[in-house]
């Protein structure tokens, strides 16, 4: 497979979702990844969601080389003290038809994974997993495959 990405909620989009950032200082961080593994071919999308707001998001397309292979993304980032949990999800477009709903300005960087009507279709390999915040670090892991 080929495609990968990594993204840290920094800068203007940190500001619109009131992050305060990635850093030392920061008492509830949360880093997230998620991962296809199959063998089908199509645009892979992934977000974080943090009380009830998209925090991160990105696409790629995902093109099987022969054989069963692995693609994701992952992501960071600092919360407020008050912030209490959220999810992770990812899937894989099989048709295609996720392209102008869940449309990128810039390919791979943030997309329209912050619209509501960006999300997976019930045949698509999909996958969602929970976290509750804590202080210090907390990890959220998601792994989806079509096998």
């Amino acid at each position: 497979m080929h495609f990968s990405w990594v993204s840290c909620a920094l800068g203007a989009v940190g500001l619109l979702l009131s992050f305060s950032g990635c850093g030392d200082d920061c008492s509830k961080e949360l880093h997230t990844s998620v991962k296809y593994s199959g063998l089908r071919a199509g645009r892979f999308y992934s977000r974080t969601v943090v009380d009830g707001r998209v925090s991160s998001g990105g696409s790629g397309f995902v093109s099987p080389d022969g054989g069963i292979g692995m693609t994701g993304g992952s992501s960071e980032g600092c919360y407020p003290d008050d912030a209490q949990g959220g999810h992770v999800e990812g899937w894989l477009d099989l048709d295609g038809d996720d392209t102008q709903r869940c449309a990128c300005a810039s390919p791979g960087f943030f997309c329209s994974a912050f619209e509501p009507s960006c999300e997976p279709e019930p045949g698509d390999p999909q996958g969602k997993q929970t976290f509750a915040l804590k202080h210090g670090l907390t990890t959220a892991d998601l792994m989806i495959s079509d096998q």
